[in-house]
């Protein structure tokens, strides 16, 4: 049993079975919701798997000072704010990228120029997916060691993402 399960033991004293189950039975019926969509298993994978989300489902239960139904109403409410199927967000084509085929599936040079170009001509170097994720996560929960500890990386590395992501932002602004 994890600290924070026998945190909740103690707070909910002999009530603990019956937050526990009803938080069980909660999640459940999330979990079987339609409106996920593709993002299902990545809210899974977020929360902690079904076993975290019936921890979080019962500290959201704490938050309105132990009142079950609008705790886990409350917690339902935030996962499907944060996942629900209308995050999905589709890329629309941009009508400036010229859709003419070349040799093997490759994108016309000239017509990526733009994207790769500021208007001034100067490179924009892009977040790669790694620091994308960390940005994305940290817009999240706010903090840097938080953030690194649910990506698997120390917090060092956290940091650096951080500072890279923010010199190089702080160098294009001051070279304007």
């Amino acid at each position: 049993m994890s600290i924070i399960e026998q945190q909740l033991k103690l707070h909910f004293g002999d009530q603990y079975p019956s937050v526990e189950k009803q938080a069980k039975k909660y999640v459940n019926s999330l979990l079987a919701r339609p409106w996920w969509g593709a993002n299902r298993e990545a809210m899974i994978g977020n929360e902690g798997g079904p076993a975290g989300m019936r921890v979080n489902a019962m500290l959201s239960v704490i938050e309105y000072e132990d009142d079950i139904e609008p705790g886990l109403r409350a917690y339902g409410s935030s996962l499907r704010l944060e996942y629900g199927s209308d995050k999905l967000q589709t890329v629309g084509l941009d009508e400036r990228i010229e859709v003419t085929p070349t040799g093997e599936g490759e994108a016309p040079a000239d017509s990526l120029e733009s994207h790769s170009l500021d208007g001034d001509g100067e490179e924009i170097l892009p977040l790669t997916d790694h620091e994308r994720d960390f940005f994305s996560t940290l817009a999240s929960v706010k903090d840097i060691r938080e953030t690194s500890s649910l990506l698997g990386i120390t917090y060092s590395e956290g940091r650096k993402v951080y500072q890279r992501v923010k010199y190089r932002a702080r160098s294009r602004l001051q070279e304007r």
